[in-house]
């Protein structure tokens, strides 16, 4: 009788050991995710077709959802000691750029975007979607038609083409304004293009920009003071 009453005490001491362990246990991993305030950017850079076509773009930039995910760490002490947040944002573009070549063509481009970006702990972001637009683009020099009477050519003052475009983008660049640095925001972006009609046909064209970036607070109409 004494050997089964010492056994049912040791199990129910070492049952309390177990319950205080799982009481005690320590969350070592902790994920939170939130919706921050949205904040717009006017950006203006460089943007060309290519090299030999440069030009220059300003535009506007607002976030549709804003999204920050954070994931803190903890040792065994309970103790935070590294801390990961990363924002991921659902945005909205405006832009209108110009590029020029003298011996080829004037260009003027006007663009909406849709778009997702990802901005990690330290900045650094990269960001990807799609657009569309119009180009229009003007010829650099004489151009010459049929004329009305079907013999000889007339020529033309600014000759040139008004098209349709669709485009995706891939983005890369630094989000200082997250991290809490005063330094603008910077993005270089390259752009896939298709412009229809393009003569008779479909054009193909590559884009590569390089914009600064300010936040604004368009309910305030200031720029935002970091």
């Amino acid at each position: 009788m004494k050997k089964e009453i010492t056994l049912c005490l040791l199990f129910l001491f070492s049952s309390l050991g177990i319950f205080a362990q799982v009481e005690g246990k320590i969350e070592r991993k902790k994920k939170t995710k939130e919706r921050i305030e949205k904040t717009a950017s006017l950006s203006a850079g460089y943007f060309g077709q290519g090299i030999t076509q440069p030009g220059l773009k300003i535009g506007l930039d607002y976030p549709l959802i804003t999204t920050v995910k954070r994931v803190e760490r903890y040792n065994r002490d309970g103790e935070l000691y590294k801390t990961k947040v990363r924002k991921v944002e659902y945005f909205a573009g405006a832009h209108i750029g110009g590029f020029y070549h003298a011996k080829s063509e004037t260009g003027l481009l006007l663009d909406v975007e849709l778009g997702r970006r990802k901005v990690k702990t330290k900045g650094t972001k990269r960001s990807f979607g799609i657009g569309t637009g119009v180009l229009q683009t003007f010829r650099n020099g004489p151009t010459f038609s049929t004329s009305s009477t079907g013999t000889g050519f007339d020529q033309r003052a600014a000759a040139g083409q008004t098209s349709w475009q669709a485009n995706i983008f891939l983005a890369l660049g630094k989000d200082n304004f997250f991290i809490g640095r005063k330094n603008m925001n910077w993005e270089i972006k390259y752009k896939l293009l298709a412009q229809f009609p393009f003569g008779t046909a479909v054009g193909i064209r590559n884009f590569f920009e390089f914009s600064l970036a300010y936040p604004f607070d368009l309910q305030q109409r200031k720029r935002i003071k970091v």
